[in-house]
């Protein structure tokens, strides 16, 4: 079973990749596979989602992909209305940030 992230480990882990240490050398300090670690951070980013915290700011303390970070906020959408909303005539994501979340 694997063992609980701890705040602390989840701030150090948001430090490293601001830090660019790469995920080989973060899996072997926090003896845990790089798989866990980017299944981490994209936890930490729903949870930053969840917590209201702005795209730019998201996207700067995780280092994720736009699109992934757009795919959360979709997914926190969803269930916060518990419908599906259909987003027309956006044809890029960075109109659709520009669009829908102000920045």
């Amino acid at each position: 079973m694997a063992k609980e992230w701890t705040k602390q480990e989840d701030n150090l882990l948001l430090y490293e990749i601001k830090h660019n240490i790469s995920f080989d050398i973060m899996a072997k300090y926090h003896n845990r596979t790089e798989k866990e670690l980017q299944n981490r951070r994209i936890r930490i980013a729903e949870k930053m989602v969840e917590a209201n915290f702005e795209f730019k700011s998201i996207l700067v303390l995780t280092k994720l992909e736009q699109s992934a970070i757009l795919e959360l906020f979709y997914k926190h959408n969803l269930r916060k209305n518990h419908k599906r909303y259909i987003i027309k005539g956006i044809k890029t994501d960075l109109e659709l940030i520009k669009c829908h979340l102000n920045i």
